[in-house]
């Protein structure tokens, strides 16, 4: 009589002969799964999955990742399962929930309560997220464009003023980190206008600076010098005697220029050059622009073009 073993062995064999690769790897993934060796069942799962990407092989991955405690595969496995197949996308969100509820448990899951939040706002963007595990994320291992995703929801539901003002600082700097510079100077205004904390007000306002510096040479790279004036002089309140102001005044010149007013451009860089521990390039920078207004052609006069 053949036993289990040996004929568990045949039967393999025998779709081995007859089949592809990717069918092999999911039935020796079902049967270790069987087995209880999840994570050889994962193993298996893993590799067909990367020869033919497919919804059933996702969600036996992220069943197996789950039940051998490999929570970051469980979340890749089914993010991939709802942006493969739109129709199990449910299934894939009740996935991440076991995801979130698991890493909830562990000392050190918030990283992994936020990964599995981001993902399950891609593959089930309808899906509402539970107010407790808005409260176990953590934020500074993610990524900044998981950081813009998911912190406005975080910041709904956060404790205390401080909480608030913090998370008000990182969603700024991940804004800004994504070049999405106007919504980060609202998120630092509120921070600043919010925050007791004397760091966390700081932070806001060096977030703030330098944001508003960025968006004033923006504007005056698209031709507009009135939007980089205010620009530049917010950047200049928030910032009065530091690089960020330096290089606001440089800015403030520069937009002046554009508008047409030498006298208020000569003003701004003569004042950057009274400025100590002026850096080398911008003393330059504004001495080169004072020489070419005292050296710029005057305008014809009525009897010149007579």
């Amino acid at each position: 009589m053949i036993g289990r073993p040996v004929l568990w062995l045949v039967l393999v064999v025998s779709v081995v002969a007859c089949r592809g690769g990717t069918a092999d790897h999911e039935l020796l993934g079902d049967e270790f799964y069987a087995q209880g060796e999840f994570l050889k069942a994962l193993a298996e799962y893993q590799t067909g999955v990367r020869a033919r990407p497919d919804p059933v092989l996702w969600a036996k991955a992220g069943g197996a990742a789950l039940r051998a405690g490999d929570l970051p595969a469980a979340v890749d496995a089914y993010l991939q399962l709802g942006l493969g197949d739109p129709t199990r996308q449910q299934e894939a969100a009740r996935g991440l929930e076991r995801v979130i509820r698991s890493a909830s448990r562990a000392d050190s899951g918030s990283a992994i309560v936020a990964s599995a939040m981001v993902a399950l706002r891609r593959a089930a963007p309808d899906r509402p997220i539970s107010r407790a595990a808005l409260r176990r994320a953590g934020v500074a291992e993610l990524g900044h464009q998981e950081a813009v995703s998911i912190l406005p929801a975080i910041l709904a539901v956060a404790d205390g003023a401080q909480a608030v003002d913090r998370l008000l600082v990182s969603y700024g700097r991940a804004l800004e980190s994504t070049t999405a510079c106007e919504a980060a100077t609202r998120a630092y205004r509120t921070a600043m206008r919010r925050a007791s904390d004397t760091r966390l007000k700081g932070e806001a306002q060096v977030g703030l600076g330098a944001c508003a510096l960025q968006l004033g040479w923006d504007a005056l790279d698209t031709d507009q010098p009135a939007r980089a004036e205010d620009w530049f002089a917010t950047a200049l309140l928030a910032d009065t005697v530091g690089p960020v102001s330096q290089r606001a005044r440089l800015g403030l010149g520069d937009a002046r220029s554009r508008n047409g007013d030498l006298l208020g451009a000569a003003m701004w860089w003569g004042g950057l050059l009274a400025m100590p521990n002026l850096s080398d390039s911008l003393r330059l920078l504004a001495t080169e622009r004072l020489n070419a207004i005292a050296t710029a052609e005057p305008p014809p006069t009525e009897s010149e073009d007579a």
